[in-house]
């Protein structure tokens, strides 16, 4: 006998109409009188034969029907949601020039037990850089190091649904991942995108783990002009990265100020459905958390014991959540074209921690190559950002201009790291940094950079040629820690400059080939804590500092 999947709607219909025919035949009840002839003339047993078959065909009936409703179920949900991707890989090879300096010593090279002298040394220094901070420096001579074979695949899966006419979805996931790396995190350089947390964690090579880039909800709000968007923001990839890319507009922030992953709310106002007058504008407001203070270990509330490297532990408490608040305007400047974008933006970060939470190796114990945990331990202060970028095409040239500003505004307070304040040193382990030791770590700093470029289409050559070239100040600083140059330039404090050649092997297929030069004048680029100090022979760095890049690139991108 057949079996079937019981849909609880046929269930009800079988069982309602067993109800009627079959107690008739039974002979119970109050239908006992209006049986039909057909039935009664019937043996009892042939007539439930009878039923059976029918209600089997009747079953094979609704089950061809559930199948046709799931099928179009399902081919509804295919149709509401869109995917999309793209695929990279990229090959470069990077070499580095480094003055003389001093720096932090290897294991090796710090324990030193030949000879008496040698053992009272290395005792010393294990004294004082435990009880006192004294950093056991050694000297190096200039050196270079060089990477010729660094290969990196990039896997992006983009999504886009419609909830309703008025609420939208989209989404993006991504791989990063450098060959022959393996199941790893990424290993500290110096720099902060070498630390894998929350503002970069799908943004910097690591393993071939599919993170979340991107996952907000825009809703149009109804007959008003706002719009209101909710998730993990489109704050990555802003104006002007899309020009060298030969892609639309990515993100939404301008990419010198803010190229971060950010979780928070935005609320945008379509000026120009306001006033009509006004060309295409946009006001947005934007509200982010960048560090959750929460709970402390074993559920005490804001407390726990944090390992700052090398067997020193320190204790954390009273930490604040981490915010950021500030708005971004788009408008067009017709006098230039009608292919111009001007975005202006302001953001300010409130109760700044020294370092958020998140996973590396080498920071802050340079001595040991396994996984570790880095926290916040302190809130220093509050960092305003703000600038500017245009866009515009003229007589076939694509170009752009960007400026940003940064201001420190530390409360005093230093990192349990050792590292110091926002933008300056603690007096107390200044001179080991090579910066003034009566320096106050609660003076206020002022940075900036601008970033300049234009591309030209090349029809000859099936592409475009371009030019880049920005510049940091001293105390230069914003929050681009996904950031897809391998050591940020933007951040760089210094010059970088960067021709690139863009060829259309096909519509979805675009390779690029290009040459990065840095140039650093100061130290520190990319962080928000310690004095910068210039980059030179004679200079004291935690970190091998380079005084020049040269990075060379070739990189295919197939898009679908």
């Amino acid at each position: 006998m057949k079996t079937h999947r019981r849909h609880p709607l046929g269930s009800i219909m079988i069982a309602s109409l067993l109800g009627i025919l079959v107690l008739p035949v039974l002979g119970a009840g109050p239908f006992e009188d209006a049986v039909p002839v057909a039935f009664a003339e019937e043996d009892p047993k042939e007539t439930l034969d009878n039923l059976r078959e029918e209600l089997d065909e009747l079953w094979d009936y609704i089950d061809e029907l559930e199948e046709r409703l799931v099928d179009e179920e399902k081919k509804s949900a295919w149709d509401r949601v869109h995917f999309y991707g793209d695929f990279r890989v990229r090959y470069a090879y990077e070499y580095w020039k480094l003055p003389a300096q001093s720096n932090f010593p290897t294991f090796t090279d710090f324990v030193r037990i030949g000879t008496p002298e040698l053992a009272d040394q290395t005792l010393r220094g294990i004294i004082g850089f435990l009880f006192a901070n004294q950093l056991p420096l050694q000297s190096r001579d200039p050196f270079t190091l060089a990477n010729d074979q660094s290969f990196q695949l990039r896997f992006r899966l983009k999504m886009k649904a419609e909830v309703t006419p008025r609420i939208q979805f989209q989404g993006r996931l991504k791989v990063l991942s450098d060959f022959g790396t393996g199941i790893v995190d990424p290993v500290f350089n110096g720099s902060p995108n070498t630390v894998f947390y929350s503002f970069n964690a799908s943004n910097i090579p690591s393993d071939t783990v599919v993170r979340l880039e991107r996952a907000y909800v825009t809703w149009f709000i109804n007959k008003t002009p706002l719009v209101l968007t909710i998730g993990r923001q489109a704050s990555t990839e802003g104006p002007p990265r899309h020009q060298r890319e030969d892609r639309v507009r990515q993100g939404t922030p301008p990419a010198q100020l803010i190229d971060a992953e950010v979780d928070g709310i935005m609320l945008g106002w379509k000026m120009n459905k306001t006033f009509e007058s006004l060309p295409p504008t946009t006001v947005r407001i934007c509200y982010g958390l960048g560090y959750e203070a929460g709970f402390g270990g074993g559920g005490r509330v804001q407390k726990s014991t944090v390992n700052t490297g090398m067997f020193r532990f320190v204790s954390v408490e009273g930490m604040k959540d981490m915010t950021v608040l500030g708005g971004c305007a788009d408008t067009q400047l017709p006098f230039l074209s009608d292919k111009t974008l001007l975005s202006l933006a302001y953001f300010r970060g409130m109760n700044i921690t020294d370092i958020s939470g998140g996973i590396t190796v080498n920071f802050p114990d340079p001595w040991d190559s396994n996984q570790q945990r880095v926290t916040a331990t302190q809130n220093l202060g509050d960092i305003d950002l703000l600038g500017f970028v245009v866009m515009s095409r003229n007589l076939g040239i694509d170009w752009f201009f960007s400026f940003g500003m940064n201001m420190f505004h530390p409360n005093g307070k230093v990192s349990k790291y050792g590292f110091g304040s926002l933008g300056n040193n603690d007096p107390k382990f200044a001179s080991q940094l090579g910066s003034d030791p009566n320096e106050d770590p609660s003076r206020d700093r002022t940075g900036y950079s601008f970033w300049v470029g234009a591309s030209i289409p090349i029809q000859a050559i099936r592409g475009k040629l371009g030019l880049e070239y920005n510049y940091g100040s001293k105390y230069w600083f914003s929050f681009t820690q996904a950031a897809d140059d391998i050591n940020n330039k933007i951040a760089t404090r210094g010059h970088v400059i960067e021709p690139y050649y863009l060829l259309n092997v096909h519509k979805n297929v675009v390779a690029r080939f290009g040459y990065q030069y840095y140039r650093y004048n100061y130290s520190l680029s990319g962080w928000h804590l310690g004095t910068p100090t210039p980059v030179e022979d004679g200079g004291v760095y935690f970190y091998p500092t380079p005084k020049e890049i040269h990075n060379m690139y070739l990189q295919i991108e197939f898009r679908f």
